[in-house]
């Protein structure tokens, strides 16, 4: 029995490392000398175990360390931790010992004995709320907290030094120094696409075995750490999506993850409030997904956008570009300063749009000169340029074009909750949800995927008119002119002493298939955060939705009630319906029956606005 419980520890040599690395880094400077003793008392005890291990006859080669898990998870996929550990890695205080459990923030989460821990935020004190003797008769084993426990509690207790939130982060941080040195962790940000790149990014490492990722908008100081404490013991990739609001935001979620693979889709304005309210501060706040990387990393850079390919690089750390190859071919990408025509490490060339059915294109790998023809069922000309950027991680990552772009086309829009097209029965409404959030550029982007469904109906309707234009000039030929003909194969046959030969019968056009009249209505909340700029970007969102001709428009917010005034009376906004709020523009919708049978709603606002309300009902409404 001894030696089966020797066997499960890991290599001395590794977890000391990690000891080392961890207490190092997270503790202050009056800790380190404590941090030293550990190292010390770690090696003495790891130099006993081994050394019983070989009186006992069990190996000691490294395979056989390499096959132990380096943590364990519940039946709901949390990372194990021991009372002790938790202590160990807050830097807390074990003040009662309780059984071994994962880590929650969530009081209906903790079934089947897990720690509870209580965050503190601007307005909700989770220790003052739930820390009391109802919380004590579930199956919570324990508290993590920064205060003294109730006098009443019986269960497992460790108070941290440290806030609430720093102690998840440093409990996510050692979850991450015991990932093996193989595993392929790649960091993703941008201010547009990071989302729906993470999702392609999951599915282009597939090849290498488990790929662990970021789910719905995880991505924040508390979202990030969470998603870590999730990890399987056996991933062999893990995607995080890091998200900011303000300047520091980036580099500290990124000391948490330590991408080995760190990817900066695009610098486009977005919560310019928190960032000095122009694209500089934009661009400075992504950088810092850069600035953080270490020697043997690799940075995965957008050629095609001037603000990611004028970011700063450190020593040591390699690059790989992904843009347009049409870009290139034209004089250069922004990361070659537009000198040379180099094309991008992985480019991407013969977009073909689809409309709401996806779209198509090549993509190609300069290094390896593999070229892969790839489908996407997700719609939007943009999503080449995140496919290309995912295959870019994956390639760095060593895996092939091929097999990253076979990854790729298994994408669905769920995996991104990004511009869903839901179908309600009979095809009589269909539902473009994009509700998730919004910025100036993808909300822009939003609308061309519209723009593109309109202007396929008209070349489906151009088809049509032409098809039965030809078909009525066949049969209104002369009548004299066809009784001419008649009679003169007529005397032909009769001339003839041989059998006719058959007649090949001339293959015509098929008819294109017949469209229906497909109304097309766009519905669009307030885009948030955006500062002394957010009049202009709201109007310019107006302008691009009255050029495209959408049959109706309708707007909700302050925002956009007040960028509309601007259009008065210079453009015709009969096409505009303007609401208050969400919940005023669905009532404007229900009473008017503005929405009625076959046709294409797009529904987009930023996260604020929940316009996920009238998706909601829209489905509902159809049943879907």
């Amino acid at each position: 029995m001894a030696a089966a419980r020797c066997s499960t520890l890991p290599a001395p040599a590794s977890w000391l490392r990690r000891l080392v690395r961890t207490r190092a880094a997270r503790l202050g400077a009056p800790d380190r000398a404590h941090a030293r003793r550990d190292v010390r008392r770690a090696a003495t005890d790891a130099d006993a175990t081994r050394s019983r291990r070989d009186d006992d006859g069990v190996g000691t080669d490294d395979a056989a360390d390499a096959t132990t898990p380096p943590w364990t998870t519940d039946a709901s996929g949390g990372v194990v931790f021991t009372a002790s550990d938790i202590a160990s890695a807050t830097g807390g205080t074990l003040v009662r010992d309780a059984a071994a459990g994962s880590v929650t923030t969530d009081t209906r989460d903790v079934a089947g004995g897990k720690w509870f821990l209580a965050l503190v935020g601007e307005t909700r004190d989770a220790h003052e709320e739930f820390v009391n003797d109802e919380l004590q008769n579930t199956e919570c084993v324990g508290v993590i907290s920064s205060r003294p426990p109730p006098g009443s509690w019986r269960k497992g207790y460790v108070q941290t030094a440290c806030d609430p939130t720093t102690a998840l982060q440093r409990l996510a941080s050692d979850v991450r120094d015991r990932f093996p040195p193989d595993v392929v962790v790649v960091g993703v940000t941008g201010s547009v696409g990071k989302t729906t790149t993470r999702a392609l990014t999951a599915r282009a490492l597939a090849s290498l075995g488990v790929v662990h990722q970021t789910s719905g908008n995880f991505n924040n100081h508390v979202g990030l750490p969470l998603t870590l404490l999730k990890t399987p013991p056996d991933v062999r990739a893990c995607v995080l999506e890091l998200g900011m609001s303000a300047l520091g935001e980036i580099s500290t979620l990124a000391k948490i993850a330590r991408p080995t693979v760190r990817l900066v889709t695009r610098v486009a304005p977005a919560h310019l409030s928190g960032v000095g309210g122009d694209i500089r501060g934009v661009a400075r706040a992504k950088a810092e997904m850069f600035d953080g990387a270490s020697a043997g990393d690799v940075c995965v850079v957008n050629a095609d956008d001037e603000h990611v390919a004028g970011m700063t690089i450190p020593d040591g750390v390699r690059v790989v570009t992904f843009g347009a190859a049409a870009a290139a071919a034209a004089g250069g990408t922004e990361r070659d300063g537009g000198g040379g025509g180099r094309p991008p490490d992985v480019s991407y060339d013969d977009v073909v749009s689809r409309a709401l059915k996806g779209l198509s294109f090549t993509l190609r790998a300069a290094a390896s000169d593999e070229k892969v023809a790839v489908s996407l069922p997700a719609p939007g000309a943009h999503m080449a340029s995140n496919a290309a950027a995912a295959c870019a991680c994956a390639v760095a990552a060593g895996v092939s074009l091929e097999d990253a772009a076979k990854g790729v086309e298994a994408f669905e829009s769920d995996d991104a909750a990004r511009l869903r097209v839901v179908e309600t029965p009979g095809s009589k409404l269909t539902i473009v949800d994009d509700a998730y959030n919004a910025s100036p550029a993808s909300v822009l982007a939003a609308l061309r995927v519209m723009k593109d469904a309109m202007d396929q109906d008209q070349e489906y309707e151009e088809e049509e008119e032409k098809f039965e234009a030809k078909e009525k000039q066949e049969k209104e030929e002369p009548k004299a002119e066809s009784e001419a003909k008649s009679k003169s194969k007529a005397k032909a046959k009769a001339k003839s002493k041989s059998k006719p030969k058959p007649q090949m019968k001339k293959p015509t056009k098929p008819r294109p298939p017949k469209v229906k009249k497909t109304k097309t209505f766009v519905l669009l909340g307030d885009m948030l955060e955006l500062g002394e700029a957010s009049k202009q970007h709201h109007e310019d969102v107006i302008e691009a939705c009255l050029d495209a001709g959408f049959d109706k428009i309708g707007l909700a917010g302050p925002e956009f009630v007040e960028a509309l005034r601007v259009f008065f009376p210079k453009r015709n906004v009969q096409s505009v319906v303007i609401a208050k709020d969400v919940e005023d523009l669905w009532d404007i919708i229900e009473g008017t029956q503005i929405i009625g049978p076959n046709a294409r709603v797009l529904v987009k606002g930023s996260r604020g606005m929940k316009m996920d309300y009238i998706v909601d009902r829209l489905r509902s409404r159809e049943g879907a």
